[in-house]
């Protein structure tokens, strides 16, 4: 079997031609403790241990086209280059000096970075699971935990009584005014009996709430309003 190990990532630039590098029609041949790799129109070398990349601009890329095979012996310096005869459908073969095939002038870059990728990985698995754990950990609003149990609630509740929550809910975190409750009620009655049933109404829809919110507070509080001190308000409270 064979191991890999994540050296860097690559980003070859404008410079090279990665789509020849690692076109189907391109050839791979040891060369230099490195490989060569030769496309009709380009020759590009990879050192992959010593993160090497060099493109040879003079190479003799007329000679890459049609190769059959290709080797080098690196004790003569000299590449074999094997190409098929169209005539006879025999290999013929020719040898070139490596510096008369590829050129003397070679354009060296490095072929991956080199940055190290797992701390900043590590980090951010950390940042997560920060995040995660605090969000487990911080306490839900009264808002929630209410609309979470609301079918258990409700069915303790008269109509007029889910009525007013509803309101209350949906107005938070305003405060909603007595008269604008009351119209929750029979209009038939009077209002100081519609005042006493708002009033029972609210004591009730607060035990209730109380047993699902376990806090030592009511959560249902009262206030005068800001502009008519006559005018009395109901609100959840905004303690989480």
């Amino acid at each position: 079997t064979h191991q890999w190990t994540l050296l860097g990532l690559s980003d070859l630039g404008v410079s090279i031609d990665s789509e020849q590098l690692f076109s189907v029609e391109k050839k791979f041949i040891p060369y230099k403790d490195g490989v060569l790799s030769v496309h009709k129109t380009n020759a590009y070398w990879l050192d992959i241990k010593n993160n090497i990349i060099a493109h040879y601009p003079d190479a003799k890329t007329n000679l890459f086209d049609g190769i059959h095979q290709m080797d080098y012996n690196p004790n003569s310096d000299l590449f074999m280059i094997s190409t098929k005869n169209h005539t006879t459908g025999l290999d013929q073969f020719s040898f070139i000096k490596s510096d008369e095939l590829l050129g003397t002038t070679q354009n060296s870059d490095t072929l991956y970075s080199t940055r190290n990728y797992i701390i900043p990985l590590i980090v951010g698995f950390v940042v997560l699971i920060v995040v995660i754990f605090y969000r487990k950990r911080k306490p839900k609003t009264f808002k929630r935990v209410i609309l979470d149990n609301m079918s258990a609630i409700e069915n303790q509740l008269s109509e007029e009584e889910i009525k007013i929550l509803k309101l209350i809910l949906k107005e938070h975190p305003q405060a909603v005014s007595f008269p604008t409750i009351l119209s929750f009620y029979e209009l038939s009655l009077s209002y100081e009996s519609r005042i006493k049933k708002l009033r029972l109404s609210l004591e009730r829809i607060n035990r209730v709430l109380n047993t699902y919110l376990n806090n030592d507070s009511l959560p249902l509080s009262f206030r005068k309003n800001r502009n008519d001190k006559r005018i009395k308000e109901v609100f959840l409270d905004t303690e989480e």
